[in-house]
């Protein structure tokens, strides 16, 4: 079974030769046909949103809720052990790997977890991490993914963009680009400040409470921050005349 077409995950799947059995989303096996690799054989069994099977007497329970990670990234719950996959979504003990774990769509990838959260589970599965998890481990990472979404909003509704044009020389797209580049680090270091100053819900600051904190936290700031400006509302637009609808309309 592929949780999802990355390489990561699946490149070594060719190693159980042919005539087996692949079970994957439909969207995994449209990815995987499009990007040929002989070392990640095609899904041979596909389904849409959800599908159960039944392997040696046991129910596994495969959902597909949605783009988060990447597309055709699914849920794979075993009921009677209370056992959930969350391939790439919860990470127990760790801060999420760089870049908010290179996902495609934030939003459904923040959303992700409180799906994870709506399962009667006790051992979460996720990878990139160096245990298995529970309940309070995902809670842990969804207050994180908060104060990211929550600072990384405050970033952009509060810095103005235009203080990084005053005084800028030179050339108009060599200068904008360097606007562009002095706009966003002064983001990231904002909302990076933020987080690991803040005193969170047990009274410790992140880096006590999740290993990678300290290191990552600068480049999950910026995904969510770029993410953030494209698939979240910017509280309204600019009018013709170039004044905003709102105070804290950000480009």
């Amino acid at each position: 079974m592929y949780s999802h077409w990355h390489a990561d995950h699946i490149g070594a799947a060719s190693m159980f030769g042919p005539g087996i059995t692949i079970v994957a989303h439909e969207r995994t096996r449209e990815l995987l046909a499009r990007f040929p690799d002989p070392y990640r054989p095609l899904p041979t069994e596909t389904f849409a949103t959800d599908a159960t099977l039944d392997v040696g007497g046991v129910p596994i329970e495969l959902s597909y809720k949605g783009q988060n990670h990447t597309e055709g990234n699914i849920f794979t719950y075993l009921p009677r052990q209370k056992v959930l996959g969350a391939i790439d979504i919860a990470s127990p003990a760790w801060v999420t790997f760089r870049d908010c774990d290179s996902s495609e769509n934030l939003a459904g990838w923040e959303q992700a977890h409180h799906q994870v959260l709506e399962y009667d589970f006790d051992t979460v599965v996720s990878g990139h991490v160096s245990r298995l998890g529970n309940r309070a481990d995902v809670e842990e990472g969804v207050e994180y993914i908060d104060d990211l979404v929550r600072y990384s909003r405050e970033a952009l509704e509060t810095i103005p963009m235009e203080y990084f044009h005053a005084g800028m020389d030179g050339p108009y797209k060599a200068a904008f680009r360097a606007v562009e580049e002095n706009y966003f680090a002064a983001l990231v270091n904002y909302v990076t400040k933020k987080v690991l100053e803040r005193t969170t819900s047990n009274g410790q600051r992140w880096e006590e409470r999740l290993n990678g904190a300290d290191v990552l936290t600068k480049h999950n700031a910026y995904a969510m921050l770029e993410k953030t400006r494209l698939e979240r509302t910017h509280n309204g637009y600019m009018r013709r005349d170039g004044t905003p609808t709102s105070d804290k309309f950000f480009i």
